[in-house]
């Protein structure tokens, strides 16, 4: 996958680069404080969760879907607290991590890390391939073990973020709910170098979707855009700051 993956020159994420500076020069003040946590809690638990379609099982009812959604976010913040300071403490990501951040939205025991899916997995879109179920730990443990390379410390953050998102999204490591937990699992190398999570708001859901089957076609253009404006979003939140058009543009 690494080897069709576009990558940008370092200037064209000067914007970023900057209000990630500010930011760090900000973040310790009252104010930042709390635009963080409400940017890491409720906030980025609505989106992320909403941009995943219903899973089959839910049982209908308004009261029901209300129900659910709120357990949802609940699990969502659990995840994101231990994500964040996991990230602060680690120096790489692990298999582990990324079950762990599983397990805590699947709302299971705390310290029992999920469980790899164990069927196949349906096609995201038209010639993807999902890894047979026996593939998928060393394959896992493989993408991430490449987040060590040498070149892959060459990209920017938020290319970091992006191919993390492709090349696991590519395998469809859980029976459900890999949506929101690969885009979680997917900011460890932004919230490493400072920067807030790059929160996907739920009304880019359908650029989102479209951005992810073109990278998987290895058209990876549109999601690096996506995961920069997600990221210019966040931190203009942080900064009390409206939201600005992306600070990013997309060579031919």
């Amino acid at each position: 996958m690494e080897n069709g993956f576009e990558l940008k020159t370092r200037r064209l994420f000067a914007g970023i680069i900057g209000q990630r500076d500010l930011w760090t020069g900000r973040k310790e003040t009252s104010g930042a404080k709390v635009a963080f946590e409400r940017l890491t809690g409720d906030l980025w638990a609505r989106h992320n969760c909403a941009l995943d379609r219903p899973e089959v099982g839910v049982e209908p009812g308004q009261g029901s879907r209300q129900d659910e959604g709120r357990r949802q976010r609940e699990r969502h913040l659990k995840a994101c607290r231990w994500f964040l300071e996991s990230a602060r403490q680690s120096t790489a990501p692990t298999a582990t991590d990324l079950r762990q951040v599983h397990s805590r939205l699947m709302g299971e025991a705390e310290g029992r890390p999920s469980a790899y899916r164990q069927a196949p997995a349906a096609p995201l879109v038209e010639g993807h391939d999902p890894a047979e179920p026996e593939l998928v730990s060393d394959l896992v443990d493989t993408a991430l073990q490449w987040c060590q390379a040498d070149s892959f410390g060459e990209m920017h953050e938020v290319e970091q973020a992006a191919l993390v998102l492709l090349k696991l999204t590519d395998i469809q490591p859980f029976d459900r709910q890999n949506g929101k937990t690969l885009r979680l699992f997917s900011n460890f190398f932004l919230v490493r170098a400072g920067y807030p999570p790059a929160v996907i708001r739920s009304e880019l859901a359908g650029q989102y979707r479209l951005a992810l089957q073109k990278a998987l076609c290895y058209q990876t253009g549109p999601l690096v855009e996506l995961l920069t404006e997600s990221v210019a979003f966040s931190l203009g939140f942080c900064l009390g700051k409206p939201p600005a058009p992306p600070p990013f543009v997309v060579l031919d």
